[in-house]
């Protein structure tokens, strides 16, 4: 089926057309479809026929809407052009302030056709609104400006930590020489107090629950024993009103920094959970703690580690501030074994005032561990089993507790007890310790 056409006759003179004969033209229904014709110059032109049918009008100096059998569209006379008042706008906040005054964005038409023009933003930005709303055409005539409100919502910008946030707007007329155009909105938000700095957030860092001591490892010479699939704790802590930042990536642990075995690890929202600022909501994102919980799912090879927890606070009250932990560590590799000797403590054991003892050993790896306390006669009198990677069956030090009472239910004697401790998987003899209960009293 051919498409209709529209015949239009130049009442104007060839002088006062740009490119365009002084004789009959045809504008098909492509043409309107797309939004019209703008390359005219000003003027009048008489729409003389349809495809045979009665004239339909004359366009003088303006927009017409032209349809014919479901065809629609507009012819423009003349050539428009606009100039808007800023291609760049900055505006500032500071954090927790009402939101920034609306600022004007002023498009002028100096052309001398009819301007059809919207202004949309390129992204998601729902801290600044357009009115009139973005995507609605506004027309302007030759020579008229009109001003676009940019409006910040302040439901939305309350919840912005400080920091820039920006957005394209992007001005379109079709059938205008100089469209599309982009202006770049952005919005500061600053600290409420920008001359001070923050608090470092405080870490505290766990290793398959064995707290890191930073200045025995560093000031003692003291090796902190870690399994090659290390399960990490971390709790991050800020003093009050300080907060602590919640912005993906802001939080992270690196490994062996610095080295050519280098490795960031980002910790994932399922790793942690958080402690809100009291008197806040969980929405407005005012983190005064954070728990983080982590497990390597690769093996970390034997020898000397590092692990490097930064973490950083949220700037909202002052400029930001990062805080850091440096734990040095080592994988021993190997076989499962003790490292150094086996003790215990009080010894002598009185469980009348003592109440327990502690049998402390470290362990070069992860590892099922019995302990079989027997008599000087050989006679078995307390068995206690660890899991691995649980207290007594994880690498490192370990401080298991005996309260004297035996398998039988009754508090022992006086006496020297050995203690052997086995590697359950391999039945396997690991090494052994003394124990001594002197009870005073009934």
């Amino acid at each position: 089926m051919n498409k209709p056409k529209v015949i239009l006759i130049l009442i104007l003179t060839a002088a006062l057309i740009s490119g365009w004969a002084a004789s009959a033209q045809e504008l098909d229904s492509t043409t309107f479809s797309s939004g019209g014709r703008n390359d005219l110059t000003g003027g009048s032109y008489s729409l003389i026929d349809i495809k045979g049918q009665s004239p339909i009008g004359i366009v003088t100096g303006g927009p017409m809407t032209i349809q014919y059998g479901g065809i629609s569209g507009l012819l423009f006379s003349g050539q428009s052009e606009f100039t808007f008042s800023s291609n760049n706008i900055l505006v500032t906040t500071k954090y927790g302030d009402p939101p920034p005054a609306s600022q004007n964005l002023t498009i002028t038409n100096t052309g001398s056709g009819f301007l059809n023009y919207t202004v949309t933003k390129t992204a998601r930005a729902d801290w600044l609104e357009i009115v009139p709303a973005g995507g609605a055409y506004q027309v302007l005539g030759s020579g008229q400006t009109q001003n676009i409100s940019l409006n910040f919502v302040g439901s939305v910008i309350s919840g912005l930590a400080p920091g820039v946030y920006s957005v394209d707007l992007l001005i379109t007329a079709p059938l205008t020489r100089n469209s599309p155009q982009t202006v770049r909105v952005r919005l500061e938000v600053l600290p409420s107090r920008p001359g001070d700095t923050e608090p470092p957030p405080a870490i505290k860092l766990w290793f398959n629950n064995r707290f890191y001591q930073q200045k025995m490892v560093e000031s003692e010479g003291y090796v902190f024993i870690i399994p090659d699939l290390p399960a990490l704790k971390i709790k991050l802590t800020i003093e009050t009103p300080y907060t602590i930042s919640q912005v993906a990536g802001a939080n992270y642990i690196i490994l062996d920094e610095g080295t050519i075995h280098e490795k960031k690890i980002n910790i994932k929202e399922s790793n942690i959970s958080r402690v809100y600022l009291a008197g806040t909501k969980a929405v407005e994102g005012m983190v005064a703690g954070m728990d983080i919980e982590y497990t390597f799912d690769e093996t970390i090879t034997a020898g000397p580690h590092t692990f490097t927890i930064y973490a950083k606070s949220s700037g909202y009250l002052a400029q930001q501030s990062t805080g850091s932990l440096k734990a040095n560590v080592e994988v021993m590799g190997g076989p499962l074994r003790l490292i150094g000797e086996a003790i215990t403590y009080p010894s002598p054991f009185d469980i009348n005032k003592d109440k327990n003892v502690t049998i402390q050993y470290t362990l070069s790896s992860n590892g099922n561990i019995d302990i079989y306390l027997v008599n000087v006669g050989g006679e078995r009198i307390k068995k206690m089993s660890f899991m691995a990677g649980q207290e007594g069956g994880t690498a490192g030090a370990n401080k298991v507790v005996w309260d004297g009472v035996s398998d039988q239910g009754g508090f022992t004697g006086n006496a020297i007890y050995l203690g052997t401790i086995v590697a359950r998987d391999e039945g396997r003899v690991l090494g052994k310790v003394k124990l001594t209960v002197f009870t005073v009293g009934p």
